[in-house]
């Protein structure tokens, strides 16, 4: 299986997933707000975009897919770059993907962006005209493209609009169908807890697809998540007030994948293991930093394993040697 992906820019890596179920990472270039888009985030960044198999210049699918197939996608072009760490955005269904990856791969996790994503099923398929436009995949490949275009860019859209329509008849609709299903079957909340990685879950008020109800799930089940809404109706970040989705993006990243701790260790880590070395207990740490002891259980368990340490005694001796001790 082979994966395609292209960079731009340089700084801390970005890896862009795809837009929700619909991907051609070269295709793409070509629609105008697109390109803009990923310029503006390689101002700060470098910025990564890939295909999943059975989509753009990747493999095709052999059959049906798994969340667990979609996440070794993005090990893969993640291992491909040899990175210690990446931070993710996602956007709409490629949500579940992000945060499968998060929960499976902290140690490599260093930031995570949700654009108007959902975690249950349920929130995507009660959406307005969800069914039936994506029954019009099967039946009438030609309106479901002119359907989708101007459902996130708006009816009132004209040239971008069919372009991006254009773009969206170049997909694989036996790919497209098969992922659907997948997305279908997934329900990621059962994951939320299991999120260690700072969070910034971004909606637009007047995106209905899912609605703005999906995004506080998100915030609420994801342990140090943020919340950001944004004015608008579409949902797509490039279309409407695209600086301010960008400069938001960007402003919450900062540089965290080369901020220069020790051993891959993430900001949220290193606070942990500071806490560890002035001998806090775990309860007591959840306690001072407001997440739960599940999580920080899951910290401490991420820390012994990346600096090589047995115990906490050994841990906090690790955080003296690096400064990281008060």
């Amino acid at each position: 299986m082979s994966i395609a992906y292209w960079t731009l820019g340089s700084g801390a890596p970005l890896l862009h997933l795809p837009w929700g179920t619909l991907s051609h990472c070269q295709g793409e270039w070509r629609l105008e707000g697109c390109r803009l888009w990923y310029e503006r985030l390689a101002q700060r960044n470098t910025v990564i975009r890939y295909d999943p198999r059975g989509f753009g210049m990747s493999d095709p699918m052999s059959g049906p897919v798994s969340i667990d197939d979609l996440v070794k996608d993005v090990e893969a072009v993640v291992d491909s770059l040899g990175l210690n760490q990446v931070a993710l955005l996602a956007a709409g269904e490629s949500g579940n993907t992000a945060l499968a990856y998060a929960a499976k791969r902290p140690d490599r996790l260093c930031r995570l962006v949700l654009w108007c994503c959902y975690a249950r099923p349920s929130d995507r398929e009660k959406s307005p005209g969800y069914q039936a436009t994506t029954a019009l995949v099967d039946q009438d490949p030609v309106i479901f493209s002119e359907t989708v275009s101007r459902i996130v860019l708006g009816w009132s859209a004209g040239e971008e609009a069919r372009a991006l329509a254009a773009a969206i008849r170049a997909v694989d609709l036996v790919s497209l169908r098969l992922l659907l299903d997948t997305f279908h079957s997934f329900d990621a909340s059962r994951m939320l807890p299991m999120i260690t990685a700072p969070t910034l879950v971004m909606h637009r008020r007047g995106w209905r697809n899912p609605g703005l109800d999906a995004a506080r799930v998100l915030a609420a089940g994801i342990p140090n998540a943020r919340m950001l809404v944004l004015e608008g109706k579409s949902g797509l970040p490039y279309a409407g007030d695209m600086e301010a989705a960008a400069a938001a993006v960007e402003a919450y990243l900062g540089d965290p994948c080369a901020a220069g701790l020790p051993a891959g260790l993430s900001e949220r880590e290193a606070e942990v293991l500071r806490l560890v070395a002035a001998g806090r207990s775990n309860r007591e740490i959840g306690e001072e930093l407001s997440i739960s002891l599940n999580t920080v259980d899951r910290h401490v368990s991420n820390i012994l394993t990346k600096i090589g340490a047995a115990n906490r005694a050994e841990a906090a001796a690790f955080a003296v040697r690096q400064g990281l001790a008060h």
